[in-house]
């Protein structure tokens, strides 16, 4: 394990793209007001002088794993709080990607400091966060995955991690309950009582599968029954179906590799 994380340390070094800059990913957001400090929650929130609890929205911070019992911190969660702390302790201009807030009374946005290093995308860029959209918060979706994807590509910290790597859609069985990345090539795309069901296999009992409602069908323009023969990747909560199955609450859930992308 020690060896392990040695060599991702040195790979991180040779592999890590350059800081993410925000003007372009954030081009479309209107910021909040003027810049401001804030505090570092112990959860990773940002908490301003009034009290307000802000976000950061799309990703998902490294976490311990589940059964995972050591009382030592959890390096990747040390690696993610001590980089925020580097970037949070000048002022930060705030853009909102969501409702006024969450079910936790928290402010979902985009951060970016004064030098215009987007908060997100340092966090992506360095595999120490994951894209985890909402269908409230999304309107950074696309600029949130071309941050991650360098990381993902050289397996840099949660991407090489036994929990959290990206999957083979035929090992979904040993990962229910809990929330994954899975890329393959969809063997076929079948409409079922209204709903599109994407298909990695003909084993349905093993492989992935991916469920489409028909509310968000109706909200779309895509044509998700024409992705049969293309590699999708797609992520979320692996619940139980016939087989393991991801349901789908947006479409940004969904990337089609080998075709035009959501």
């Amino acid at each position: 394990m020690i060896r392990r994380r040695l060599f991702a340390a040195v790979l991180w070094l040779v592999a890590a793209p350059p800081p993410v800059q925000a003007a372009e990913p954030l081009a479309g957001l209107t910021p909040l007001g003027p810049a401001l400090q804030a505090t570092l929650g112990d959860s990773g929130d940002l908490i301003l002088a009034d009290g307000r609890r802000l976000h950061l929205a799309g990703i998902e911070l490294p976490h311990r794993p589940l059964g995972e019992r050591s009382a030592k911190p959890w390096p990747l969660a040390v690696q993610a709080r001590r980089l925020l702390a580097e970037l949070t302790i000048g002022p930060l201009t705030f853009y909102p990607d969501g409702p006024d807030t969450d079910r936790y009374g928290r402010w979902p946005v985009q951060a970016v400091t004064g030098d215009g290093h987007w908060l997100q995308g340092e966090l992506l860029r360095q595999g120490l966060a994951r894209v985890a959209t909402t269908p409230d918060s999304r309107a950074a979706a696309l600029p949130l995955l071309a941050a991650e994807a360098p990381a993902r590509d050289a397996k840099l910290g949660l991407w090489a991690e036994r929990e959290t790597a990206l999957r083979d859609p035929g090992q979904m069985l040993h990962w229910l309950d809990s929330v994954q990345v899975a890329e393959g090539r969809v063997s076929s795309a079948a409409l079922v009582k209204g709903a599109v069901y994407l298909n990695y296999g003909e084993d349905w009992h093993r492989m992935l599968a991916v469920r489409i409602a028909k509310p968000l069908l109706a909200q779309t323009t895509l044509d998700p029954l024409r992705w049969s023969g293309h590699r999708l990747r797609v992520r979320g909560w692996v619940g139980k179906g016939i087989g393991p199955l991801i349901e789908v609450s947006h479409m940004e859930q969904i990337e089609v590799l080998d075709g035009d992308p959501p």
